[in-house]
């Protein structure tokens, strides 16, 4: 298919025709896949009325076509050349979508008008698929890439997408073919069985998409606008790229246009909140549920859940396996950018000093991002990079260096690797130390750090003895009743409850504002409760603080001893877990283990 087509309520029931009818019940059970420079004779875009035999000319020269006639596409040179030249023409813009260029319940647009007049090579009908209308090596050949998107992009962002894939993979224009929809799928076939009321299984359109996945494969995916892709909004393209991914044999690229790439770049160069808005994409990449995606006709919709369904692992599976896949895209995007910023540091002026400065924080900015999400490994790789510019240029004796080392520590402790993390945050602190003083809040965090580390360790008196030097500084420097400070309380509460002197944890508590776990489980439950509210709506039901708050409330509920409710939040948990961070994580792990003791005090 390679789209997704969404309509007005009143529209007939056309999405699926929309993306796979035209001829696909003729497609050819086990394609051969075409050659990537298969086309035909060096000439430029037919009229109408000669292109009727641009498909024999095609499939003499290139035979393995004869059975895929449907397998063909349309040059990147020719959509940036010439396609953009008739859009204009036809009084629309780059910013018109591909609803704009061809309404399939109107008169015929721009798409179904160059055909009207040109019998289809594959239905032997009148009114071809624009793209057997076109003639020349330079316009139309055997399709060597399927482009994977929606109807509601706009034409100019999808052809600046596909002209930057041929940038960055080095491709000829002229000889990178790209099969799309609606250039395709013959839309006059598409109206008139809309028209009949004739709507083709959805098991038919599942091994057309299949034939093409086979047949060309490889399919770009593209992404857009960057921090809430309506692509993932669609349930065929959900599934789509879940069938794409799952087939070994596929190439699959996830792409997005340039312009949407460039608004990431300026904000990681900018002095807001990057965090807040690329949490936004990782939030929806981390979301994407295939059952939550919508289609135009709502049996269309429950066709294709119900392929899913019959999967092995069924929606969670699907849902893992995209998710998994498009955090891996987002994470190479981001590394692409920190790439590119290295080789070329674009600054207004200033010293060199200054341009080591500028791509030490771009690489920080990067790695919050990585961290806040769940990629440790990922945000350790560019803090270095930052750390190992600020050894240079500010110094290893400087403030942000120190920073550096507390935030390498930060992303080790994450992964669980206690002992690394407290290395770094000893080399944090012995320079913070120095440059800050030691009654200095900053300071002050390095201890808590380094309590939080031993006490992940099971060091409880260790971690008590840092914990409390962080506290005395707090209570002077920042006062007794700043936010810090009751983190603090909090945390030493926590380790006190763990030591088992729940009436000393408990002062702790009261002092932090936060009473949890130990004997008022009621009112634990109420401030977890209050907490999820307020990140489900921050960050999202599947940001993994979220998550955490779900744990809290299972860990008050087994305090408490209601084991089923406690299951029911661990295993609320261990969902997002899973898809947020992966089955392997450190946090993960952890939700398993709640949910063996609860299931053996049961």
């Amino acid at each position: 298919m390679g789209c997704s087509v969404s309509t007005p309520a009143s529209a007939p029931a056309e999405e699926l025709q929309a993306e796979l009818s035209g001829g696909n019940s003729n497609a050819s059970a086990s394609p051969s896949r075409p050659s990537s420079t298969g086309s035909i004779d060096d000439r430029t875009a037919s009229t109408p009325a000669a292109a009727a035999t641009t498909l024999s000319i095609l499939t003499m020269k290139h035979p393995d076509l004869a059975g895929n006639k449907d397998l063909v596409g349309v040059s990147v040179y020719y959509l940036q050349n010439i396609f953009l030249k008739e859009v204009e023409a036809a009084g629309l813009s780059r910013d018109s979508t591909i609803y704009d260029l061809e309404n399939l319940n109107g008169p015929a647009g721009l798409i179904r008008k160059k055909g009207v007049d040109v019998v289809c090579p594959i239905v032997n009908t009148r009114g071809a698929a624009y793209v057997h209308c076109l003639e020349g090596a330079d316009n139309v050949g055997g399709a060597t890439h399927m482009l994977s998107y929606t109807w509601g992009y706009k034409i100019g962002d999808i052809v600046d997408t596909l002209v930057d894939v041929c940038r960055q993979q080095r491709l000829e224009p002229k000889r990178t073919y790209f099969w799309i929809c609606f250039l395709c799928i013959n839309q006059h076939s598409v109206v008139r069985d809309s028209k009949h009321g004739k709507n083709v299984l959805t098991q038919v359109f599942l091994e057309a998409f299949e034939c093409r996945v086979s047949g060309i494969g490889r399919i770009v995916c593209m992404m857009a606008p960057w921090n809430a892709p309506t692509y993932l909004t669609r349930v065929w393209c959900i599934f789509e790229v879940a069938t794409a991914f799952q087939n070994k044999a596929c190439d699959v690229i996830v792409v997005m246009p340039p312009e949407q790439k460039k608004l990431i770049e300026e904000l990681l160069v900018g002095e807001g909140d990057t965090q807040e808005g690329l949490d936004a994409l990782y939030e929806a990449l981390a979301s994407t549920k295939v059952q939550d995606g919508k289609a135009s006709v709502e049996a269309d919709r429950q066709h294709i859940l119900a392929l899913v369904e019959a999967q092995d692992g069924g929606y969670m599976a699907t849902n893992v396996l995209v998710n998994m896949r498009l955090r891996a895209w987002v994470r190479s995007v981001l590394e692409d950018l920190v790439k590119k910023k290295g080789t070329k540091v674009e600054t207004q002026g200033g010293t060199e000093a200054d341009q080591l400065a500028y791509y030490a924080r771009f690489c920080y900015k990067v790695g919050v991002v990585f961290n806040s999400n769940g990629e440790y490994d990922a945000a350790l790789v560019e803090w270095r990079k930052g750390l190992a510019i600020e050894e240079v240029a500010l110094g290893k004796n400087h403030p942000s260096t120190a920073a550096s080392y507390g935030n390498i520590g930060l992303a080790l402790n994450n992964k669980g690797d206690f002992d690394a993390a407290l290395v770094e945050y000893h080399k944090c602190l012995a320079i913070q130390e120095v440059t800050l003083g030691k009654n200095h809040p900053d300071t002050a965090t390095c201890y808590n750090n380094i309590g939080g580390a031993l006490d992940s360790k099971g060091g409880y008196d260790a971690a008590l003895v840092e914990y409390r030097k962080a506290l005395a500084i707090q209570e002077v420097a920042l006062g007794k009743n700043h936010p810090s400070t009751a983190t603090t309380y909090t945390n030493i509460g926590s380790v006190l409850h763990r030591k088992g002197d729940f009436d000393a944890a408990l002062v702790e508590y009261h002092k932090g504002l936060a009473i949890r776990e130990v004997g008022d489980f009621d009112a634990a439950l109420v401030e977890y409760r209050k907490c999820l509210a307020i990140r489900e709506v921050a960050l999202g039901k599947n940001h993994p603080d979220t998550a955490l708050s779900y744990n809290n409330i299972g860990g008050a509920l087994n305090s408490k001893g209601d084991l089923d409710a406690a299951l029911v939040e661990f295993r609320k948990c261990l969902a997002i877990r899973e898809v947020a961070l992966g089955k392997n994580h450190p946090s993960t792990a952890t939700t398993y283990s709640n949910i063996g003791l609860a299931l053996h005090n049961k």
